[in-house]
């Protein structure tokens, strides 16, 4: 009688507990927006099939890593390696071939491009990476009223529907924003040449006075993203590039991805002796971005960002010395070491709140330092 009083308490614990072991091992599929995405389908190696229900979840229960893969008519294919006993979050890209409707986050919320008053222009990764990844110079000039040039090695100028009014570093009546917080200083300085590829995967133009929503400045606005949610996966990549004159550039970039919460690092160097002489650049960056899932309302975020560069300035050749030697430095440029050495440093915490469909809360605090020195050929 005991024995059977023992193997019935020893049953209803098992049973009680299952439950709470197989909810452990919970994947929520979303989209780029953090909504929840239904009907998604999660198969593994041997060909089993789960269905993701209206909060995009799905209930696994593994005893060994498998190979899982996540589709939807609407959505790009993702392959993931699933531990047992792990819980996560995963964000699909939208497979633009079947959606037309392109969503950007404008002047206050996510929404869709058609409804925006402004003219508003986006880069996603597909299209940054359809290009060298030394500078944004030829991904920004697809876009209709933007030029983006680069005058020497990492000295770029940026004009927006003919903005190019000249200042010392390219950029005037412009705003750009990295990560949420503004990069352009107080002074109207926008230290562009600081960001490697690495650090930009999302880049949305706002064009014409409409951008004057984010201050004064009727250039335009350039908002830029170092994570995008879709691309956010427990992998390792690493990238080595070379090419005539010197370039060279090496990228490291490491994810961790758990149930709540993104870890990701990043570092890249970057160099090149130039065309010219007096011509050599170099940079060094590190980022560091923490993404936090509170719940379905509340998300924190963390970035830091780390910069060293540093670039001769050949200075420019009147029409005899082009003629005879245009590839030769300024005269005195070389002679007064004309040249640009910078070290930047940027934290930035933040806290975004979405209250309803209609309203949302977005707060980020920041600190930044840096140590410039600029030599100069007059």
């Amino acid at each position: 009688m005991n024995l059977r009083r023992y193997c019935l308490i020893i049953l209803v614990c098992i049973c009680a507990f299952t439950p709470l072991v197989v909810y452990g091992q919970t994947l929520t599929i979303l989209n780029e927006q953090l909504k929840p995405i239904e009907a998604a389908t999660v198969s593994n190696e041997t060909g089993e099939l789960w269905v993701t229900d209206a909060a995009g979840m799905v209930n696994l229960n593994f005893d060994a890593e498998q190979q899982l893969t996540i589709q939807h008519v609407n959505y790009l294919s993702k392959s993931i390696r699933w531990k047992p006993g792990q819980s996560a979050q995963v964000v699909l890209e939208a497979n633009v071939k079947s959606l037309d409707e392109v969503v950007v986050e404008g002047f206050t919320d996510n929404e869709k491009l058609s409804k925006m008053a402004g003219s508003v222009a986006k880069l996603e990764p597909k299209d940054l990476n359809r290009f060298d990844n030394f500078s944004l110079v030829s991904a920004v000039n697809t876009i209709p009223g933007v030029q983006f040039e680069e005058r020497a090695g990492a000295s770029y100028r940026v004009s927006i529907r003919g903005s190019s009014i000249r200042s010392p570093f390219g950029v005037r009546n412009v705003k750009v924003y990295w990560n949420g917080i503004p990069f352009t200083e107080p002074g109207g300085n926008t230290f562009l040449n600081l960001l490697d590829m690495a650090n930009m995967s999302d880049v949305e133009i706002i064009k014409g006075p409409s951008s004057s929503a984010y201050g004064a400045g009727n250039g335009g606005v350039i908002k830029l993203k170092s994570t995008n949610l879709a691309q956010l996966s427990n992998a390792t990549m690493v990238g080595v590039t070379g090419g005539s004159y010197g370039n060279f550039r090496s990228n490291v970039s490491s994810n961790w991805l758990g149930e709540k919460t993104s870890i990701t690092g990043k570092y890249a160097f970057q160099n090149s002796d130039g065309y010219r002489d007096h011509n050599e650049m170099q940079r060094h960056t590190a980022e560091l971005d923490l993404i936090h899932f509170a719940n379905n309302e509340k998300t924190y975020t963390a970035s830091m960002l780390y910069s060293d560069i540093f670039y001769e300035i050949p200075g420019g050749l009147n029409p005899t010395q082009l003629a005879d030697n245009r590839r030769q430095a300024r005269p005195g440029s070389e002679a007064y070491n004309a040249s640009i050495d910078h070290q930047y440093f940027i934290v930035k915490g933040g806290q975004e709140y979405e209250f309803s469909s209609r309203f949302r809360s977005d707060v980020n605090a920041y600190f930044y330092t840096r140590n410039f020195e600029n030599p100069f050929n007059l």
